[in-house]
């Protein structure tokens, strides 16, 4: 009941904006982490969008056509958050408040987390851009210091990179475009051509054999569940038997001769392989440079094509297409350091803290796409954002139904205390709590138990006049 009326008989503009409810499903639309953070708050158009007189003209005339047509007329780019409903002036105020929301549920971190693995636009932001190459500069300079020289290779135009793989070395840049992809480059067309011109197809094509043959003498035998497989960067244990066979198709053969299928296993063997991580002896420092020779070839090739397909390391340019972690550091780490990613990071995020870029960080992880369902998002990463959302729009009652499930106890308990400290802190806009928790110990921490059995309301008190007085409490919280 509610004002004296079931909840279901109450309009929706009432439930649906001054009660939140959160269970165990997390289920979130595709879009970014602050487009479902502020979802709910999108009840109604409150501002008109502000168009140039072009735009407004275009405007018009579509919005004759949707009427026309009977479709929706609401103005999908006009301004939709009430600001003054949950307290703030702009854009700038209700990302603080929303950082504020999130250090307290203690996801603040993760959203930076995912700010540093997030790409964003340099000429819609071309401060951070430029702050992140002072950053990479100054991470550069601090290598020796660090004691990161020994595997960390800032990637150079003119030089191989030796902890990535010849492939990479060959594109030295991240894909824009479908087929530039490493997986997709031993078919590419262009590619094959730089390769053809700089006469490495066929050596490409021996050393992936070499590396087949040689992988299925050391590894043929063992279990597939084998942690060795663990440090092949090109081949995993189920495709042992493919490789077999292919190698027994090719035999002699010609390259010329393979079939298209066979040529590309083989080929991307080659693209694959890291010399410093698999260790099979089949890098020659003749080899790097005729690589390097041909990334400059690839390079001029695809500065001709009518779009750019490839976003190039370029040690003075921000690359577009590339994470923001990735553009300070514009290099590969080796994975024989134990730990070496990790120390990296940790050491690239203490750079931005001292260098007072946190702030852009998070902004940037508020734009992280979660995924279809928010798939790209933890389980627990989900429930919490859930949790955010529905503190966000503030609330007159907040139901938690087993909203938390995926966390720890002394995870959830924190929670608990923080919302329940979140519900009488703000004089303005005090709120209700009602948890379904699922260790039923927490309920000494509310001011009110309700218990039901076989359907019905049983026990309706204050926990601690009841904690050792009712057996099916007592039952409960054992």
């Amino acid at each position: 009941m509610l004002d004296g009326k079931p909840i279901e008989e109450q309009p929706e503009y009432l439930t649906g904006r001054r009660i939140a409810y959160i269970d165990g499903g997390t289920y979130f639309p595709q879009g970014t982490i602050l487009d479902n953070l502020t979802f709910t708050l999108k009840n109604e158009p409150v501002k008109p969008a502000e168009r140039t007189a072009a735009e407004k003209k275009q405007y018009d005339f579509e919005f004759f056509e949707v009427k026309r047509s009977g479709n929706f007329e609401l103005d999908f780019e006009a301004q939709w958050i009430d600001y003054n409903r949950i307290d703030v002036a702009n854009d700038g105020e209700l990302s603080e408040r929303i950082r504020d929301i999130l250090i307290k549920i203690d996801l603040e971190e993760d959203i930076r987390g995912l700010g540093l693995r997030s790409t964003f636009d340099p000429e819609e932001f071309p401060e951070l851009s430029s702050a992140i190459l002072e950053a990479r500069s100054r991470f550069r300079d601090q290598l020796d210091e660090l004691g990161f020289s020994e595997f960390v290779e800032p990637f150079d135009p003119e030089k191989f990179n030796n902890q990535a793989s010849i492939g990479e070395n060959l594109l030295f840049g991240t894909a824009i475009l479908p087929g530039y992809e490493l997986d997709k480059l031993p078919g590419n067309i262009l590619v094959r051509t730089v390769l053809d011109e700089e006469n490495l197809n066929q050596e490409f094509f021996n050393m992936g054999k070499e590396v087949a043959q040689t992988t299925i003498e050391l590894f043929g035998d063992l279990d597939p569940d084998n942690p060795f497989f663990d440090q092949l960067t090109y081949m995993n244990a189920d495709e042992l038997p493919e490789y077999r066979q292919a190698l027994s198709r090719i035999a002699e053969k010609p390259i010329g001769e393979v079939g298209e299928e066979d040529l590309f296993k083989i080929m991307r063997l080659t693209f694959s392989y890291i010399e410093n991580q698999n260790r099979l002896g089949l890098l020659s420092e003749e080899l790097k440079d005729k690589v390097v020779k041909a990334r400059a070839n690839l390079r001029e090739k695809m500065l001709e094509l009518t779009e750019m397909p490839v976003a190039l390391y370029e040690p003075e340019s921000y690359n577009s297409a590339s994470s923001l972690i990735d553009n300070v550091l514009l290099g590969r780490v080796s994975n024989t350091v134990a730990e070496g990613q990790e120390r990296v990071t940790a050491a690239i995020r203490s750079l931005l803290d001292e260098m007072e870029l946190t702030d852009d960080v998070f902004r940037i992880g508020l734009t992280f796409n979660v995924g279809s369902g928010g798939k790209r998002l933890s389980e627990t990463q989900r429930q919490k954002l859930h949790l955010a959302r529905a503190l966000l729009k503030q609330p007159d009652i907040l139901i938690v139904n087993q909203g938390m499930n995926s966390l720890g106890g002394r995870e959830q308990e924190n929670i608990i205390k923080t919302v329940l400290e979140l519900s009488t802190s703000n004089e303005k806009h005090p709120f209700g709590v009602i948890w379904v928790p699922m260790n039923a110990g927490f309920a000494e921490f509310f001011d009110r138990v309700l218990i039901f059995h076989d359907g019905e309301l049983v026990t309706d008190s204050n926990p601690k006049a009841i904690k050792d007085s009712d057996p099916l409490y007592k039952e409960l919280v054992a």
